[in-house]
């Protein structure tokens, strides 16, 4: 009798140490793989007449290592150089194509560079009566301040000959993104950070696509340009 409660016991005991063994197994945490560093596979710049620039392009993922092994098929297009190990700046330099690649992490990372022209495709950009389209000459962005009230006026878009309107947007701080028609009544207002108007064009001839940027605030800084060196594709979307 004793001999069986001795093995009744040793049985008890070892499903007990299973039985811990697969709760401490079924316990521990899962390690989950890191995500593998990664770069756009296309990249768009602009260049103006004016204005030379340059911007940053991130390695996403890039939570440990360096950029090394850079290489550029074509400078002459678009300077690019490391930042802080882990960003590529870019300079635009002429209309053109260029393949960077590079390794990160020990994985190689390769994406192709884009530079166009900027081009104002506006022959009209009216806002009540008054004409701003010449103000896009040097950039796709134009800031009108120093406005004292809430205005309700026409907006009239015209483009050039070879560009077509694809779509305008309204947008404020406060508001969702809305579109609005041409040749339409629409409200600018000056509260918080202003309204801003987006036309979104097409070049018909030659597939570019270009966005323009006419912003209404009340700030005390006078009106001026401004430059977006590189290009988000998702605007055009």
């Amino acid at each position: 009798m004793r001999n069986m409660r001795n093995v009744l016991k040793k049985k008890i005991a070892a499903i007990m140490s299973i039985i811990i063994l697969a709760t401490v197994v079924g316990a521990a945490p899962t390690m989950t793989a890191q995500a593998a560093p990664k770069i756009e596979k296309n990249l768009y710049f602009r260049i103006y007449k004016t204005y030379l620039g340059s911007d940053y392009v991130p390695i996403s993922n890039a939570t440990s290592g360096k950029i090394t092994k850079l290489k550029n098929s074509k400078p002459s297009v678009a300077k690019v150089s490391v930042i802080n190990e882990k960003y590529l700046l870019v300079r635009p330099k002429k209309v053109g194509t260029t393949k960077v690649s590079f390794y990160f992490a020990g994985k190689k990372l390769s994406t192709k560079i884009t530079v166009q022209k900027w081009e104002n495709p506006c022959k009209v950009f009216k806002i009540g009566n008054k004409d701003y389209a010449k103000n896009f000459i040097k950039s796709e962005q134009f800031n009108s301040e120093r406005h004292k009230k809430d205005i309700t006026v026409k907006i009239k878009i015209t483009p050039k000959k070879d560009w077509k309107l694809l779509r305008i947007e309204r947008m404020t701080a406060y508001e969702p993104i809305k579109k609005i028609k041409n040749n339409s009544k629409i409200k600018l207002s000056i509260k918080w950070t202003g309204t801003g108007i987006y036309a979104y064009f097409k070049n018909i001839k030659t597939g570019v696509r270009e966005r323009v940027y006419f912003g209404y605030g009340d700030s005390p800084i006078k009106d001026e340009n401004y430059y977006n060196v590189r290009i988000d594709p998702s605007e055009f979307k």
